[in-house]
């Protein structure tokens, strides 16, 4: 069929762009998401290929149990095998991809990063007693059903309780929209404990709902590495989040956040709701989530251990 031809010409014509660039102006090093396998056939006259997993086609059709793509497993393992050097945004996303694509090559964790500038505690913003808080996608595989239903136990047990989801909305489920179908799994006297905002601007609308939030829940199913929670624990909030996928590698369990299983929505309540009972611990959470992120995601260590990864791959001393 055309669509793999297609697939196999446009990169042979990446391929024969960089070779032409290259003649006039040298290329030290040049990075490629690993994902769809763009660089297959590697790259010409020995310019080294950084490849950055985070995520891709295999990958995401393997979380999605939808079928993977012959030809796009093997462009993506064609890849891995010519790169220099592999870079992954969470030790989670490099082994499942090794195992996906059966190759087992030397591989870094970079974790994603965020700017903690921009997520500043604001003092003049006061909390909201019982806002539970969740950014993201309103789509199945961000366990936004489970949290959900996790409402009906939350709400007979805290008055205070309610929860503000962010995000842009999936689409309809058999001929319903995912709004109503959510709506639908809560207890008629809970209807009105849980709001859908749509999307929201970043600066104006989001981040000051966040400052508000007493707790901020994200019991995805499948992360890469995601940012929402860090941007949580930098405005110093309790956050509950997934013990599936990378999870555990944002989160130290009872230390600087709780983790959940997302398919239990007994299991997402009962976190929640400690932390809605145990001021003492939920502001320990929150210093301890502040201080993780200034230690290991902040956009400058992101750049620092890049540079020192760009170096070693171009052979520059330190």
């Amino acid at each position: 069929s055309s669509i793999p031809l297609n697939t196999i010409y446009f990169r042979y014509k990446l391929y024969s762009q960089i070779k032409k660039l290259h003649k006039y102006k040298k290329f030290d090093v040049i990075e490629s998401p690993g994902g769809s396998g763009w660089l297959p056939l590697g790259l010409p006259r020995n310019i080294p290929l950084v490849t950055r997993l985070h995520g891709g086609e295999v990958y995401t059709a393997f979380q999605l149990g939808k079928k993977i793509s012959r030809l796009m497993k093997l462009l993506e393992k064609k890849q891995l095998q010519n790169s220099s050097q592999i870079i992954a945004v969470s030790k989670y996303t490099a082994v499942t991809i090794s195992n996906l694509l059966q190759i087992y090559k030397k591989y870094e964790v970079i974790y994603n990063s965020i700017d903690s500038k921009l997520f500043e505690v604001n003092k003049n913003i006061a909390v909201e007693k019982g806002l539970i808080f969740f950014a993201g996608t309103i789509k199945k595989a961000k366990g936004v059903e489970e949290l959900v239903k996790s409402m009906n136990i939350i709400c007979r047990q805290n008055l205070d309780a309610h929860l503000v989801l962010a995000g842009k909305m999936t689409s309809f489920i058999n001929g319903e929209s995912y709004e109503e179908y959510l709506r639908k799994l809560l207890d008629k006297e809970y209807q009105d404990k849980v709001i859908f905002t749509g999307v929201l601007d970043r600066g104006k609308q989001l981040i000051p709902l966040l400052q508000k939030s007493e707790i901020c829940c994200f019991p995805s199913y499948v992360e890469s590495f995601s940012l929402v929670p860090l941007e949580a624990m930098s405005l110093a909030k309790a956050v509950v989040f997934t013990k599936l996928t990378s999870g555990p590698e944002v989160i130290m369990d009872g230390e600087s956040g709780l983790l959940c299983d997302p398919k239990n929505p007994q299991d997402i309540a009962d976190k929640i709701l400690l932390l809605l009972k145990d001021d003492v611990m939920r502001n320990k959470l929150a210093e301890n989530g502040k201080r993780r992120v200034l230690e290991k995601f902040t956009f400058e260590k992101w750049i620092d251990q890049n540079i020192v990864m760009y170096h070693k791959v171009i052979g520059l001393k330190q």
